[in-house]
Parts: C-alpha cells; structure tokens; sequence
C-alpha cells in the first residue's frame, strides 16, 4: 500500500489504541473503510488506486483485528465507538462516507447510531442489516492465541471465509502476509481469537430511527453470487429499514472489494457524486 503512500498511526484509546491507514488530507470528501470479522485494513488495498485521486481515505484497523491493540472484552457498541474515535482523531466535526464490509458495516451501524453528525453517508457492503437486532452476551473471553514456529506454516494455512473469491494468487498471498503477526511466543493470527466473543444487542430500531431523523444517504452493494447472505431477504430488509430502494447488486462473491475492485469503487464514487450534484 505504500504506493499511494499511506501514512500508519495509533489512534489512544484507553481500552487499546486503534491502528489506522490513511492518506495526507488534500479532498473535500472522505472515505473511511471498515472491514469484515477477523479482516484488518488491508483487505481495501485494491479499492484504494480507484479513489485516492478524488477522496481523502482513512482505512481502519478493528479492535482486535489487524494492528490494532487486544482488548478484555468485545463489543460492536465499543467497535462503533472506535470508528467515531478515528475519525474524530482526524478533525471533531468531520463529516465522512462510511463504508462498512459484512462484521464491518454492522460496527459502522453503531457508530451511525452513537455520531451521526460524523456520518455524510453510509454503504453497506454484502450484509443482511437485519443482523443489527441480534443479541448476544457472551461470557468472559477465555479463547487463547495459538502460536507457530515460522510464519511459512501459518501462511500455508490461511483461508478466506467464505473462500470463494475471484482475487488473484498475488493477492491471496499479500492477504496472507499481512494477516500475521509475529509475537513474543511466536507467528500467530493479527486477529484476537476472543473477537469470536463479541457482545451484541438489538440497535436496529435505533440505527432505523437515526438515519431516517439525519437524512443520512445510504445505499446496499451485493454480491450476484454471496453465500453469506440470501439475496432477496436481504434486498427485502433493507427496503423494509431504509424505505428506499438503494441497492447495487455486482457480479462478485462476498469479498467485493477483491473480486471487481474498481467496480465497486465506480459504485462508492457514483453515489457519493449524485449526492453533491
């Protein structure tokens, strides 16, 4: 990603300071990225040559996941907040595009819901919001890090999930490699096994209610071929939460922003220049 010359920083935080990726502020419109369950920022990577020229881009590093500091406890409320922290560590009263992927578009939620004055608009990429009334309350996270020798035997074992994809052998490659991390006790997943213990609770009537209040701008980016959701339940419940009948569907799996990158990219772009018009 240094070719578009990403800058790395830390955003503090007192329960673990938030890694974030971000280009030098030159745009009127930005974009912030969030990715999936146990992705990091790198899973944009091929998104970012189509929009660095026109958005200033900030990409983020869940809690837990990527380089992003462990927490005791997970939550999609805290996920929510780390993303309002990100974006206000860059400027109090930015307004940006939220751009949340599947676990990612979920957190986004949260944060639509706890700063909607941060949020100019917000895109859903291949998520069922329906899951935004899920609840669960799990206990007391216990999953331990399991540790490898060399990073060769932990890169041979890296998947996507789901795995299927239309991304290239380089980019799975480049995926894997930064989904590593070597510790003290050796290579292991950049990602928190206890993120699998995620505290969940029922906010869709909220996020519902604050986006209609707002006049927040959404739209909804499907794969023809996901398997992670059903296509007309999905388009369904977003006309049932949004009222309205933004919904891009792309040739593509659930990972988008691997299989047409540019094309989604064209979508993300689209619609935010309607709105300026």
């Amino acid at each position: 990603m240094d070719e578009i010359q990403l800058d790395h920083s830390f955003v503090p935080n007192v329960e673990g300071d938030i890694h974030v990726m971000s280009t030098k502020f030159g745009h009127k419109e930005t974009c912030v990225f969030v990715h999936g369950f146990m992705g990091n920022g790198y899973w944009w990577h091929w998104l970012m040559p189509y929009l660095v020229e026109k958005y200033n881009l900030i990409i983020i590093d869940l809690p837990g996941m990527g380089q992003s500091k462990d927490r005791i406890t997970y939550s999609l409320s805290a996920m929510g907040s780390a993303i309002i922290e990100v974006i206000r560590h860059f400027e109090v009263n930015l307004k940006v595009h939220l751009i949340g992927h599947s676990f990612g578009a979920l957190a986004s939620g949260h944060a639509l819901i706890q700063s909607p004055n941060n949020i100019k608009s917000f895109h859903c990429i291949d998520m069922d919001l329906i899951h935004l009334q899920d609840e669960s309350h799990p206990k007391m996270n216990t999953a331990p890090r399991r540790y490898h020798a060399n990073k060769e035997t932990l890169m041979a074992r890296f998947r996507l999930v789901p795995a299927e994809t239309l991304c290239s052998k380089e980019a799975f490659h480049f995926l894997a490699q930064n989904s590593i991390h070597l510790f003290d006790q050796g290579w292991a997943w950049s990602f928190d096994p206890n993120i699998l213990n995620t505290k969940k609770d029922n906010v869709l009537s909220a996020f519902k209610e604050t986006v209609k209040t707002h006049h927040i701008p959404t739209q909804l980016v499907l794969g023809d071929k996901t398997t992670v959701l059903n296509l007309d339940k999905a388009t369904n419940h977003w006309q049932l939460i949004m009222g309205n009948k933004q919904i891009k569907v792309m040739p593509g799996y659930h990972h988008l922003m691997l299989d047409d990158p540019k094309a989604l990219a064209l979508i993300i772009h689209q619609f935010v220049s309607d709105l300026n018009e």
